[in-house]
């Protein structure tokens, strides 16, 4: 997360700093000579998804608050013990 300072109306210097939140981050691939399209979109989607691009646009296409998330994540929680309790009985 950067940081950025924050300036008064009448003055120059920051009068407090604070934390930016939303970073845009480009994933981009050159196309090599001879190579298809197919090959390099193929890149470009590998390169998206090691950014975690699409999950972070998903997370952020609408605001949970606190609690929800937190309810959210208890719930993935127990699936997770679910299926993990599963899996050992076979």
């Amino acid at each position: 997360m950067a940081v950025a300072p924050v300036l008064s109306e009448n003055d120059q210097t920051p009068a407090k700093t604070r934390a930016v939140k939303d970073v845009v981050t480009v994933a981009y691939v050159q196309v090599r000579d001879n190579e298809s399209f197919e090959k390099t979109l193929k890149r470009f989607q590998k390169q998206v998804k090691k950014e975690g691009i699409t999950t972070d646009l998903k997370r952020k296409r609408y605001h949970l608050k606190p609690s929800e998330r937190k309810h959210q994540r208890k719930l993935s929680q127990k699936r997770k013990q679910r299926r993990r309790a599963t899996n050992d009985k076979v």
